[in-house]
């Protein structure tokens, strides 16, 4: 329903949370739950995303592509299911002729492609916490 909020953020303030394995254990019981509501009746899937000021997915130490899954505290992104596939429905039609990347990879390039010295410049100017390259939290 267009009227209602199409997402959601759960700030996790506990200090449980400042760790960012602790956050990526909680994600798939969060989407456990979230898939089995969606099974009652009237209900919508909902994408469980996770942000994290220490969050990063990369081998290599201090990649820019981290930046795009950092945030000030750590947290849950609720999106709707139908949401999430009408964005990449519209990304493929605006980007894509041929099997073009997803947004997801597209915005990891861009970041890439600016440095870490840029990319973590904009996110802390935007207030998020980013780990330098030795580690440690920065804000």
């Amino acid at each position: 329903n267009p009227g209602e909020p199409a997402t959601t953020l759960l700030l996790l303030t506990s200090p449980h949370f400042e760790d960012f394995g602790e956050l990526m254990h909680l994600v798939p019981r969060a989407q456990a739950v979230a898939d089995q509501l969606a099974l009652q009746e009237g209900a919508v899937s909902v994408q469980v995303l996770p942000f994290h000021p220490d969050a990063s997915y990369s081998e290599m130490v201090g990649d820019p592509a981290d930046c795009s899954t950092r945030s000030p505290v750590p947290m849950l992104h609720l999106l709707r299911g139908s949401d999430v596939v009408q964005a990449e429905e519209m990304w493929a039609t605006l980007h894509a002729a041929d099997e073009a990347p997803g947004i997801q990879q597209r915005n990891s390039a861009y970041l890439r492609g600016l440095g870490w010295e840029k990319a973590s410049s904009l996110c802390t100017r935007f207030g998020t916490c980013l780990s330098g390259h030795d580690g440690m939290a920065r804000t």
